[in-house]
């Protein structure tokens, strides 16, 4: 989420310089939302907090790091587990020069925005809506009913096919 979208907005904030690339979009699969933004819901931050038990974040982030399923991608998830709990740093929404005119020249395309149903993570579920605004007109978010949170890591033929949403008329 957060890497992504300071990507796109970095990729936009440059567009005048790069007339001749064409910038596409950006996917988001099942992303945490800004859980320190000074407007994220209650509802979003108190689910995120359950998982804590207790525990500070420093040590729930050492005790899931050390869970066998994460072995081969511990520093991936202590890097985004808190990423996703500080200031982002940066505005979500497109860069303010770039005019939402300028789609036909692929200068002001959508992020889409993948939530998995019942069996994605709740805090991702509750604050899929919460992102969506940060980001603003530009973003699209889909919920796909029948997927859990690792869906793109575990199904490449559907994310070869959220991909294609990306050249699919808006």
């Amino acid at each position: 989420g957060p890497c992504a979208l300071a990507i796109r907005n970095r990729i936009l904030s440059e567009t005048s310089s790069l007339p001749n690339h064409i910038f596409l979009g950006t996917i988001i699969c099942s992303s945490d939302c800004p859980y320190s933004h000074p407007h994220c819901p209650q509802a979003v931050t108190s689910e995120d907090t359950k998982d804590l038990n207790g525990r500070s974040i420093q040590q729930y982030v050492q005790d899931e790091s050390l869970k066998r399923f994460r072995r081969n991608s511990k520093h991936g998830f202590v890097t985004d587990y808190l990423l996703e709990r500080t200031d982002w740093g940066f505005d979500l929404a497109a860069p303010s020069h770039v005019s939402c005119d300028d789609r036909a020249n692929h200068r002001c395309n959508r992020v889409h925005m993948y939530v998995g149903g019942e069996d994605d993570y709740k805090s991702i579920r509750l604050g899929a809506q919460f992102l969506r605004e940060l980001i603003g007109d530009d973003a699209r978010l889909q919920i796909l009913d029948e997927e859990d949170h690792f869906y793109a890591s575990r199904k490449p033929e559907l994310l070869a096919k959220l991909l294609a949403t990306m050249t699919s008329p808006r």
